[in-house]
């Protein structure tokens, strides 16, 4: 059985479902902190992530870039979604959507990052890794490139 444990508070709330025949469970200690219990993954495949650049329009009107990172193929909702910029990591203008549950069981998410347009039009490499347990993820865009 593998245990994730993300910090440590007070206040307990055990859930309990059943998906096909495998019973899953977790504990809700606060507000964004889980104790996560699961049995053997039915798959090692690693999460897939992908960055779309900006559309051309948006950067012409409004002198902003939005960079959208789509992550799929995620064994939990409690993923670490990050930002780079040149290596750099960014906290800025990032928005990270709850994960929701896809037909195989797996999670999808999505997350944007806003940065001024002359950041991108310099062209910055910006890169969105998604760590999920021990795997993690990476996928990267640079306007020079696209």
């Amino acid at each position: 059985m593998r245990m994730l444990i993300a910090a440590s508070c007070f206040l307990a709330i055990w859930m309990r479902f059943v998906i096909g025949d495998k019973v899953e469970g977790y504990i809700i200690f606060s507000e964004g902190i889980q104790l996560i219990v699961r049995g053997p993954q039915t798959s090692a495949a690693d999460p897939s992530v992908t960055v779309f650049p900006p559309p051309q329009d948006q950067l012409r009107s409004s002198g902003r870039a939005t960079l959208v990172c789509l992550i799929r193929g995620l064994s939990t909702s409690m993923a670490d979604v990050s930002w780079y910029s040149n290596g750099e990591l960014v906290t800025k203008g990032v928005i990270v959507s709850p994960a929701s549950r896809d037909s195989d069981g797996t999670f999808s998410t999505v997350s944007l990052l806003a940065i001024p347009a002359l950041s991108w039009e310099q062209g910055h490499t910006y890169s969105c890794t998604a760590t999920d347990g021990d795997k993690v993820a990476e996928s990267s865009v640079q306007a020079s490139r696209c």
